[in-house]
């Protein structure tokens, strides 16, 4: 699963603590490396106050210890989507307005605005 993850993963990661081939702690810390804006949810049975205080002060979305109503595990994963779908469209506007602050800061797609900018950019390289 982890090697599925990268900072373009446009999901949420639901992961319980105890499980077979890794710890679910380690797998959000190494999901927190790849991405802190990752939402991680995690879900135990064997929780205590002092590990939810950690994991949430850790970035954790989430932390829903069993038994829980399904709708519990529902309303989280969608207000965690919602959140990653905003971390996402407010990076690709950052790298849109650091490419428009780079390049021409013109706005329009008319054939003369691409006439426009096609002197800009003869008259800025002399």
């Amino acid at each position: 699963a982890l090697a599925t993850l990268d900072a373009g993963f446009a999901g949420v990661v639901v992961s319980d603590i105890r499980m077979p081939e890794i710890d679910g702690l380690l797998l959000f810390d190494r999901i927190l490396r790849l991405d802190p804006d990752i939402p991680v949810i995690l879900v135990t049975g064997h929780g205590d106050i002092a590990m939810a205080v950690k994991a949430i002060k850790d970035g954790a979305y989430d932390f829903i210890t069993k038994p829980f109503a399904a709708d519990r595990l529902v309303q989280s994963v969608r207000r965690a989507a919602e959140k990653r779908r905003l971390v996402m469209e407010n990076r690709a506007l950052r790298e849109a307005a650091g490419e428009a602050q780079d390049g021409l800061p013109l706005i329009g797609q008319t054939p003369a605005m691409e006439r426009l900018r096609r002197t800009l950019r003869q008259i800025a390289d002399t």
